[in-house]
């Protein structure tokens, strides 16, 4: 197993409530899913080139029980480096939070730190964490 994905799941162990099945598992979905917004983001960039090499961040989240905790993953790029977090909260909280993300999409990791549990960050070099992404 690579030390990206032990990373990775060891921050979703840090923060999942016990038995709940709000679980951002397994890797390789949220591997997917991690792919898919940078897809998009690509697709943003081609529409509005002056968002090349600004940071980017991606929420996905696992609503599975409406009556436990979502939990998510918060994944923001920068041109060099990629930070993790995983965080904990009312999934209408959440929502809210992924529709009204600062201006500064650096900030977002800071501001959901003031919102809800988050787990301590993680940082990849950015071209070693896109060679998991596609492994």
């Amino acid at each position: 197993m690579d030390d990206v994905e032990n990373e990775i799941i060891n921050l979703i162990e840090l923060i999942a409530e016990p038995e709940s099945i709000n679980r951002l598992d397994p890797v390789d979905e949220l591997r997917q899913n991690i792919v898919a917004n940078l897809i998009i983001q690509a697709e943003e960039i081609e529409n509005f080139p002056e968002l090349e090499g600004e940071p980017f961040c991606a929420l996905i989240a696992a609503d599975y029980d409406s009556q436990k905790q979502a939990m998510f993953i918060l994944v923001l790029f920068d041109e060099d480096n990629v930070t993790i977090a995983t965080g904990l909260g009312e999934f209408s909280e959440v929502l809210d939070f992924s529709d009204d993300f600062p201006e500064d999409e650096s900030q977002v990791i800071n501001q959901a730190q003031k919102r809800f549990k988050v787990s301590p960050t993680r940082q990849f070099n950015r071209a070693r964490f896109e060679s998991w992404l596609h492994s």
